[in-house]
């Protein structure tokens, strides 16, 4: 049976804050919890849709205390390196193509904002889902435990690091698997979340904490399991391109 973890991006102060507070409230009232992904200082000016929330902060915080996970996405979520990336290929991104010295003064940097806030912070997410071999090396420099992003259908670990698959932007129909499924909150509609809202009612939905302690079956290679899964999403991606077009 499929397990999901909510996976919301993109959160920060000037997000779409109606959005945010009637997904957030839907889940609290279903006793779900969900896996943020707080963007320590935002300067993507693609993502600053409404002016600063005085009480963004608190919110979080009694969010936390409810059994949300806050992890950290990115630094500023600014696009402006370009590398070979690890489940992409080369892409624009935060992170990839930079030095270890580069990346752990941005990684730093956004955990050292988010621990001032009093959060305990050792799960990243990557902006654009774009990260590299010195990005996971930096990670465990500074003591971060759980990468949100990865290809397969169970929790898998590289390198000491826990990888929690990402695998698609709404709830998907596979018959088996732990992962977690991504929101972008701020250009949809209340309608839009009220529909993703009755999807999740079928699901069961797991706390962050609970996913990263889960193993794969043992008769399950976990080399085979990524390749397929690789596929299955590379080509889901490539047909819905497709139609789109």
């Amino acid at each position: 049976m499929v397990k999901l973890v909510v996976r919301i991006d993109d959160v920060h102060e000037r997000m779409n804050w109606d959005n945010f507070e009637f997904f957030t409230d839907f889940l609290l009232s279903r006793g779900m919890t969900a896996l943020l992904g707080v963007v320590p200082k935002c300067e993507d000016p693609k993502l600053i849709v409404s002016t600063s929330a005085s009480g963004f902060w608190p919110r979080v915080e009694s969010l936390a205390m409810a059994g949300f996970k806050i992890s950290q996405h990115g630094f500023r979520h600014l696009y402006d390196s370009f590398g070979r990336t690890i489940l992409l290929g080369n892409s624009r991104s935060e992170f990839a193509g930079l030095s270890c010295q580069e990346q752990l003064i941005r990684l730093s940097s956004g955990k050292r904002l988010l621990e001032e806030r009093g959060f305990l912070i050792d799960t990243f997410m990557a902006p654009g889902h774009s990260f590299d071999l010195n990005t996971v090396h930096c990670l465990k420099e500074l003591g971060f435990k759980n990468i949100t992003d990865g290809y397969d259908i169970w929790p898998y670990s590289v390198n000491g690091l826990k990888f929690i698959p990402q695998l698609f932007s709404s709830p998907h129909g596979l018959s088996c698997g732990v992962f977690t499924t991504c929101f972008h909150l701020d250009r949809l509609s209340l309608h839009q979340i009220e529909l993703i809202t009755h999807q999740l009612d079928r699901y069961e939905i797991i706390p962050f904490q609970e996913a990263i302690s889960i193993t794969p079956p043992a008769y399950i290679s976990q080399n085979v399991s990524q390749f397929i899964t690789r596929s299955l999403v590379h080509g889901f991606r490539d047909l819905r391109s497709l139609i789109r077009t």
